[in-house]
């Protein structure tokens, strides 16, 4: 297996401090340990439109019907 340098705990950590006082966080830290991964899924859930707002889930729903049928139409041609 090879690591990329980019991603040895030196580099790693840098991109880490200058992201914070750049003041952003890259995706990839959000989710370093299973903890992490579960607390953002948790905000994700009390946050998101997509799961707190029924418009928006009825726009989600009838996408995914949409692209459902037209798959099941192009998978019978």
């Amino acid at each position: 297996m090879t690591v990329h340098p980019s991603q040895f705990p030196g580099a790693v950590r840098r991109q880490l401090v200058a992201a914070l006082r750049a003041g952003n966080v890259p995706p990839k830290f959000l989710y370093d340990s299973v903890r992490q991964t579960q607390k953002w899924l948790e905000v994700h859930q009390a946050h998101s439109p997509s799961r707190i707002n029924a418009d928006v889930t009825r726009i989600y729903d009838a996408a995914f019907e949409d692209a459902l049928g037209q798959a099941l139409g192009q998978a019978g041609a």
